[in-house]
């Protein structure tokens, strides 16, 4: 992804050279002390980001989390209430959508600053850790639909600068049912695996990008469990209904792989890119469906991460899957 930063707070360590200041006794109980922090310190997961490195009053780092969690993440889409007539942006953040699936109805949780309702309570590593594995403070494991299995990939940098963003996010009370009756499995454990790139390789950043985007979660069919087909990845297939305020019908995810006959491998690397960023067709027709929450951020998307994307897409290996047609119908005049 284009950039990558980490603002490190250096601790700063008082040396005195030899200036003539007499020598004190030695504090044995300040060196067990610092011995502890440095036992502790090298103890630590070292998958997960040094937290006392976070600055959350850094303006370049809440921006670049602005931008994941804004754009290429859009956790608006998922975690924003429905109204009768769309997203209730004045509460965004807040969650209280519901969706309902084959494996049941889901409700996504409050991720703004209330302490009583939301994550404000959270620590930092807390954060990082639902995000990355999809662990709850409590330990308790969330279903899948968090796409955590995605978000795992995310890198050190960038989940300091997610974390940096959402601490400015207002609080909104607004209590959330938890998902408790779904029938949908979930994993024993999601280790986390930061990659680190920059944009030198695009089919490498592309692939950065997609797991931060979540792509292949609405994209790959599922088994009978509801467990997503790891073997068909991109494959297309999946199922979603319309909400109510979006019309009738249904509508499969397309097959994202090269496949020239069932999938994009008749697009152009532009084609791909409009799509993206437009919801556009190569045959011009518009792309409905769950898509319709991701244009107002992936409009936003940075030229170059779009292109990576669109590499990423093209270097995937075809699959043949004829996915269904839409019966999607706009909503009545």
């Amino acid at each position: 992804m284009a950039l990558r930063r980490s603002n490190l707070l250096v601790p700063l360590a008082l040396v005195f050279a030899a200036c003539g200041t007499p020598e004190k006794p030695k504090d044995t109980s300040k060196d067990a002390k610092g011995e502890a922090k440095d036992e502790a310190k090298a103890s630590k997961d070292p998958a997960k980001p040094e937290l006392d490195e976070i600055d959350p009053a850094d303006p370049a780092l809440v921006e670049r989390g602005k931008y994941l969690v804004e754009v290429v993440m859009n956790c608006r889409a998922c975690h924003t209430p429905l109204g009768e007539n769309g997203p209730e942006l004045a509460r965004a953040y807040a969650g209280g959508l519901e969706y309902t699936e084959s494996f049941g109805t889901w409700r996504s949780p409050n991720i703004t600053q209330d302490k009583k309702t939301g994550i404000g309570g959270w620590t930092d590593e807390q954060i990082i850790t639902a995000v990355r594995e999809g662990k709850r403070p409590t330990g308790e494991q969330m279903y899948p639909i968090m796409p955590y299995q995605f978000f795992s990939a995310a890198s050190d940098e960038d989940m300091k600068a997610v974390v940096a963003f959402l601490r400015t996010i207002p609080g909104i009370e607004n209590a959330v049912a938890g998902n408790t009756d779904l029938t949908l499995p979930k994993p024993a454990h999601v280790p986390a695996e930061p990659m680190d790139i920059g944009l030198e390789d695009p089919v490498a950043e592309g692939r950065y990008l997609a797991q931060l985007a979540h792509c292949g979660d609405c994209h790959t069919p599922l088994k009978d469990d509801g467990s997503r087909d790891e073997a068909r990845l991109f494959a297309g297939g999946r199922e979603y209904s319309a909400f109510p305020f979006q019309g009738t019908g249904k509508v499969w995810a397309a097959n994202l792989t090269p496949d020239p006959e069932t999938g994009i491998g008749k697009y152009s690397e532009d084609e791909i890119m409009t799509a993206i960023v437009s919801l556009d067709k190569r045959d011009g027709s518009a792309i409905v469906g769950p898509m319709t929450f991701y244009t107002g951020a992936w409009s936003e998307l940075k030229h170059t991460d779009t292109k990576a994307l669109a590499a990423y897409l093209r270097s995937l290996p075809p699959i043949v899957n004829e996915v269904q047609k839409s019966t999607w119908q706009p909503p009545a005049p």
